[in-house]
């Protein structure tokens, strides 16, 4: 493959992850946190499969702009609900899955490479696609939160008045 054709799948990812990054708050206003978790999964991994299904170059480069819309959002709500759903401790709650979060950054690609040495790339990646529907599996147990504008300004106001950190 080209290094021009890999660079413009890694610029329709980008992209379509802006674009998604953009436009989520809205959705998600409009839709509820969990359909936005649970179509995120649902992109993500259709995006991966259509890339490992059709090796075809435009397929694959339309697959990563959809992996792209799909994971755009999906760590932001879930700091949202994290953070939501544990009032009293959200410190706690934020903090527990940006270490969940940046724990799958550091392990999960030289955890796909050893399975990718002993099974084939195809098959590493199959179990990125199956986190996809695990994604879109659980994306039901997240209470969505929608605020109304009230509640989005004491929300803010009582972030305001909350003692310092020391």
């Amino acid at each position: 493959m080209p290094a021009r054709t890999a660079a413009a799948g890694f610029a329709v990812f980008s992209l379509c992850m802006a674009i998604g990054r953009g436009i989520g708050d809205y959705l998600a206003a409009r839709f509820g946190s969990a359909v936005l978790i649970s179509l995120g999964g649902l992109l993500s991994a259709g995006g991966l499969g259509l890339g490992l299904i059709f090796a075809w170059t435009p397929v694959v480069i339309i697959g990563l702009g959809l992996i792209g819309l799909g994971l755009a959002v999906l760590f932001p709500l879930v700091l949202s609900a994290a953070g939501q759903n544990f009032p009293g401790n959200s410190e706690v709650a934020l903090a527990t899955v940006s270490t969940c979060g940046y724990l799958g950054f550091l392990v999960g690609p030289p955890l796909i490479g050893f399975v990718a040495d002993g099974f084939g790339l195809r098959t590493a990646l199959g179990f990125v696609v199956l986190l996809g529907l695990v994604i879109f599996a659980l994306s039901w147990l997240i209470r969505s939160v929608r605020l109304t504008p009230d509640e989005t300004a004491s929300v803010a106001m009582s972030d305001e008045t909350a003692a310092p950190l020391s």
